[in-house]
């Protein structure tokens, strides 16, 4: 498995050449994912169950048929339904104020 972070979309793969799984959940902090990798599925279950989860725009679901693992990346996104922590909150903000002040600083001209 690779998980990447920092980049600007939200991304699963299952390479079918080397059964490596890559995750890359975004940025900013808009969403992340909820990875279940489950061990020893046979095909069978796996079409089952893509049956099952059907028309689910959140999930994303990858099979290594050579491992017989299979993937389920569930795409959480943070909205509302989140409450902020208030001292990680205070903590940003604070970090927030003091590079904006660094960004208004000029540093040379052209």
């Amino acid at each position: 498995m690779e998980f990447g972070g920092h980049d600007h979309c939200y991304f699963t793969f299952l390479n079918t050449d080397s059964n490596v799984f890559i995750c890359k959940s975004g940025c900013d902090f808009e969403e992340f994912t909820n990875l279940t990798v489950l061990f020893g599925v046979l095909e069978d279950d796996v079409m089952a169950y893509r049956e099952q989860v059907k028309g689910n725009d959140l999930l994303n679901i990858h099979y290594s048929s050579t491992l017989k693992r299979l993937f389920i990346a569930e795409k959480v996104i943070v909205d509302q339904k989140f409450d902020p922590d208030e001292e990680i909150k205070a903590h940003v903000e604070k970090y927030t104020e003091s590079l904006n002040e660094q960004l208004n600083k000029i540093a040379g001209f052209t």
